[in-house]
């Protein structure tokens, strides 16, 4: 995906952008995300843009409606989620041989936040060339942000005249991006081995090695392209939202879901959980509001990809999730512990809690199947 010939592109891309003038920056922006797509991959510039076009559509004719809005909404969320399940299950299923659109896992959120915000708020729908560049603007369609629309529509409308301090800062982020990705996250690969492959191939300190190896490898993975795809859009002039801060040096599991991935974890709080903790606690008080973030974490699994080790892992941090709310409750007038819990060492002990379970609840997500998991953790204390 990052090779030679996407930075060639890219530079291309920029020397036009920049050189076209205010009035056809906006237009050549979203003409060039859709000639990257085409470039990369052209089945799914086909399967995207069609649903691109048919949501807009649906969405305009909305707008036109007094009546029955929400059923053309409740549609049209169905058919984006129902898409992306439908192709995360074949992937399931028939495996490589599936063509999975690029970008459609974050494509779908993306699309589903404009028609649920337009939906609630009456906001008139964006015009065809925000909607395109919104959805399918090339730096973060891979692998996100996720940004929302109402934070950057403004700036896809915009003239963005060269800048050097853009430039620079562009350079610095996808300089440490690659960094993170290419040289941490690839030197780090190989010691994750037992997770993937037998473990009892393996000395027994490699198999516990790979744990904290995998637990910083996808860090550096998956912050590593946020920060590619960040410095991407900051050469043409474009802020995305950044997505990872420091989620290993948080003292709690709802702390580490506001640093790691954070555009998404956002979108699953606000158009997931929410909604259902407001509704189910009114049914089962404060058990609704732990019922919701498991199944949000259960859908944050499935969105991964529809295999069991996926939903473990979801299920898991659900838990924990609920678990730690159920302690903030527990703890909350318990007085004698407060000078405790203020403290460096009780801060320290979060700290390594937090890791330690995260790290350890990553085994399902990198296993190749449950049964693979199991074998793992029992050969972590089998010679």
């Amino acid at each position: 995906m990052i090779d030679l010939s996407f930075w060639l592109g890219v530079v291309l891309l920029l020397l036009v952008y920049h050189s076209v003038g205010p009035a056809g920056q906006a237009g050549w922006f979203a003409a060039a995300s859709i000639i990257f797509l085409a470039w990369r991959d052209p089945v799914s510039l086909g399967v995207l843009g069609a649903m691109t076009c048919v949501a807009w559509a649906a969405l305009k004719w909305r707008d036109r409606l007094a009546r029955g809005r929400w059923a053309i909404s409740a549609g049209l969320v169905v058919l984006l989620a129902g898409a992306l399940a439908g192709y995360k299950l074949a992937l399931s299923v028939a495996g490589a041989s599936v063509l999975f659109p690029l970008g459609l896992s974050y494509f779908a959120l993306r699309a589903i936040h404009v028609v649920v915000d337009t939906g609630r708020s009456g906001a008139v729908t964006p015009g065809f060339s925000t909607w395109v560049t919104y959805l399918l603007m090339f730096p973060t369609l891979p692998a996100g942000p996720i940004d929302r629309l109402d934070r950057i529509a403004a700036q896809l409308g915009a003239y963005h005249p060269w800048d050097v301090l853009d430039f620079k800062e562009g350079c610095k982020r996808i300089l440490r991006g690659l960094a993170l990705k290419f040289l941490l996250g690839a030197w780090l690969l190989p010691w994750t081995g037992p997770l993937t492959s037998n473990p009892y191939f393996y000395l027994m300190w490699e198999r516990w090695l790979a744990l904290p190896a995998y637990s910083l490898m996808i860090l550096c993975d998956f912050a590593g392209y946020s920060d590619i795809a960040i410095g991407t859009a900051r050469l043409f002039g474009i802020r995305v939202m950044e997505n990872f801060r420091r989620p290993y040096l948080t003292g709690n599991i709802s702390q580490f879901w506001r640093e790691w991935h954070i555009s998404l974890s956002e979108w699953l709080r606000d158009y997931i959980f929410l909604p259902t903790a407001n509704r189910w606690i009114r049914w089962g008080g404060q058990a609704g509001v732990y019922g919701a973030a498991m199944l949000t974490m259960v859908l944050c699994g499935a969105w991964h990809g529809l295999t069991p080790g996926f939903l473990v892992w979801g299920l898991l941090h659900g838990l924990a999730l609920a678990a730690h709310q159920a302690y903030r409750r527990a703890i909350r007038r318990h007085k004698p512990s407060r000078r405790f819990r203020r403290s460096a060492s009780y801060r320290r002990l979060c700290i390594a809690l937090t890791f330690a379970f995260v790290t350890a609840a990553w085994v399902p997500f990198a296993a190749p199947s449950l049964a693979h998991s199991v074998k793992y953790v029992g050969a972590l204390f089998r010679w």
